[in-house]
């Protein structure tokens, strides 16, 4: 019989984002996920079934968060109003993960090419 998970994917994902978006992938290890999450590597697997799962999954909490801002802006009738707000709404859900460090995607393209050459 399987046990219960005592804890909720999307949260936890939404963690390790945080955590991935903060120190990149290379530097974030599965200690610091484990410490972060709250829950142990056994857990970590057998939800997203490796590191590489868990940053994929933190990649579409990244996107669901970064749609709401990009559906505001699409819905908006003004264009230049509408676009300070995307960016200063983007400013905002940068302080709210505590990381102030640009986005997740152009940081990992960033790191993901440093690593090719």
């Amino acid at each position: 019989m399987a046990r219960t998970k005592k804890y909720n994917e999307a949260e936890v994902a939404e963690k390790a984002m945080n955590l991935f978006w903060k120190n990149g992938y290379g530097n974030t290890s599965m200690q610091m996920l484990e410490k972060e999450m709250g829950i142990n590597k056994f857990s970590i697997y057998s939800s997203f079934g490796n590191k590489d799962g868990l940053f994929l999954k933190s990649l579409d909490c990244y996107k669901s968060r970064l749609f709401v801002l990009i559906d505001k802006l699409v819905k908006s009738t003004e264009a230049i109003p509408a676009i300070k707000a995307y960016f200063y709404d983007f400013v905002d859900f940068t302080r709210d993960t505590k990381n102030g460090k640009g986005c997740l995607v152009t940081n990992t393209a960033n790191e993901i090419g440093l690593e090719s050459e």
